[in-house]
């Protein structure tokens, strides 16, 4: 008995990595302290979402990033529906994925749906 807990602790504890476990989210998340580090990394990070012709029209390079997420009708971010927002639907897009190098880990993944969730905050 003592064995099969043994293994059974062994694989749960092996199984933990920091990109898909994630902590507890916080409350309060914020584009500039949570999200906009990992918009720097892939979105920009990749070359799609800047400069001149930017893909989807979306240019997040500069300051007003966050506004041009927000923006009235432009549905990247629906602020408290995760499921209607472009962002994280394309996020979780199987078929073209966001970045290009591959989806974002769960742990980020879970992170932008929260934060979409509690409201976008800037």
């Amino acid at each position: 008995m003592k064995t099969k807990l043994f293994i059974l602790f062994w694989v749960l504890l092996s199984s933990c990595t920091t990109k898909d476990n994630c902590e507890n989210n916080p409350s309060g998340l914020s584009y500039e302290q949570h999200i906009r580090p990992m918009v720097e990394q892939n979105c920009l990070g990749s070359g799609c979402h800047q400069g001149g012709v930017p893909a989807g029209g979306l240019n997040l390079s500069d300051t007003s990033s966050y506004s041009q997420l927000l923006s009235q009708g432009s549905g990247y971010v629906k602020p408290g529906n995760s499921g209607g927002s472009l962002l994280y639907i394309q996020l979780i897009s199987k078929g073209n994925p966001m970045p290009p190098s591959g989806n974002l880990g769960s742990c980020e993944l879970e992170l932008v749906k929260t934060w979409i969730d509690q409201g976008g905050v800037k």
